[in-house]
């Protein structure tokens, strides 16, 4: 556990080195738009708005709700060329309908600077979270890693990654000290932002229920379980409330996410996600794409920057849950970080649940394991040995960020 001197650091505002590993994100950012104009226009820059510069892909539908309120038509649940905005979840967009009643603020500019704000404190938040868990020069690292992550640049672009992050960072710095309703009231608030934070719910029940076995606590303890895990996703819980009162149907927003994503059936979908061969294909998948590529010639023409697209999300989806299985795996070394493990594990396993119903290959991957603070802290534990490795990783993060920034900015899907 840690030692009186991190608590005692962890007591005032964080060091100053701490404070400035903000303005790396910020720097990669800033190089990745700069970068985007030298690369051939993504298959998705024409369906940008040219007045949205800031504002991207799925940050325009929370800004859709934000101003407009939700939409349903059951007669076009599944229709691919007719996504409808009941698919997300309501609490970032609520924030910002906040923000669109002061005047002058709700511009392009204003809603990106909103969730940059989440962004900037979630990455304070992880440092001082960091602090409490590890020796400062570790700590150092694990936040120049998750504050140079390659989903950073998704923290301007009018998503909840910020807003996510800050809840599941408050929410397992709440459980490890054990005030675990206080955690539960992130959790559940963070599952009206997504779906990550309800997987983390499911996570800490799980080690709730050990505890309460362990320790035989009876029906109080378990009455105290059961409370926890309804407050953990109340969120959700209020959300399914709110479609039920507008549209007759609590599940709305899984039936609209089939324009993007059409689910196989439950059993089916199981039997996909434990089959190991099912990730084994998407190699050979993208193995095919990779001499499609080839023949086009890269960016050259559209086909080829599309197909390039699919490579570089599944190269960075891959690489994504291989980190966090090897974090996972090194920090599991703590006893007092095991909560923190299985959570991760949870958000890595409710990403792979995703992938076995898509079209087979890795994507999403850097935005959606966000959460998996586990990643970050076995990083940083794993390279403390040396001073070149913890270089060199927050080298690549730098570039890869960088890369993804400039993609996302040029129009390529990277989401």
């Amino acid at each position: 556990m840690p030692n009186r001197v991190q608590d005692r650091a962890t007591q005032a505002w964080l060091p100053a080195k701490f404070i400035w590993l903000n303005i790396l994100p910020l720097l990669c950012m800033a190089a990745g738009l700069a970068l985007a104009g030298l690369l051939p226009q993504g298959p998705e820059f024409h369906f940008a708005n040219p007045g949205a510069i800031t504002i991207f892909f799925d940050g325009r539908w929370y800004e859709n709700i934000a101003r407009h309120g939700y939409h349903w038509d059951p007669a076009h649940a599944a229709s691919y060329a007719d996504y409808q905005n009941a698919a997300f979840f309501p609490l970032y967009p609520f924030i910002e309908r906040l923000l669109l009643a002061v005047p002058g603020a709700g511009s392009q500019y204003g809603l990106s600077a909103l969730s940059l704000g989440f962004g900037l404190w979630s990455n304070l938040a992880f440092s001082r979270f960091a602090l409490r868990l590890f020796p400062e020069a570790r700590a150092f690292w694990a936040s120049a890693f998750f504050a140079c992550w390659l989903a950073s640049c998704f923290l301007w672009m009018g998503y909840p990654t910020g807003l996510i992050n800050l809840c599941v960072i408050y929410c397992l710095q709440d459980y490890l000290a054990g005030r675990h309703f206080r955690a539960a009231f992130w959790c559940g608030l963070g599952s009206a932002a997504a779906p990550t934070p309800v997987f983390v719910a499911a996570a800490l029940c799980v080690h709730g229920a050990f505890e309460w076995m362990k320790d035989r606590a009876g029906y109080a303890g378990a009455g105290r379980l059961i409370l926890f895990g309804l407050l953990s996703v109340g969120g959700l819980l209020a959300f399914m409330a709110l479609l039920f009162f507008e549209f007759h149907d609590p599940l709305v927003f899984l039936k609209a996410q089939n324009a993007w994503v059409v689910k196989p059936p439950l059993a089916v979908h199981l039997l996909q996600f434990l089959n190991p061969v099912r990730y084994l294909i998407v190699f050979v998948h993208v193995a095919h794409i990779v001499g499609d590529v080839a023949c086009h010639h890269l960016l050259a023409t559209a086909i080829g920057r599309d197909l390039a697209d699919i490579i570089f999300q599944f190269l960075l989806g891959f690489l994504t849950v291989s980190l966090g299985i090897f974090g996972i795996v090194v920090t599991y070394r703590h006893a007092h970080l095991r909560p923190i493990c299985l959570a991760s594990a949870f958000v890595i396993l409710g990403y792979l649940w995703f992938v076995v119903s898509t079209d087979s290959y890795f994507y999403n991957g850097v935005r959606l394991c966000y959460p998996a603070l586990a990643l970050f802290l076995g990083l940083a534990d794993w390279a403390a040995v040396s001073k070149a490795r913890p270089c060199a990783i927050l080298g690549i993060f730098i570039i890869l960020a960088i890369a993804e920034t400039a993609l996302t900015k040029a129009g390529y899907s990277v989401i």
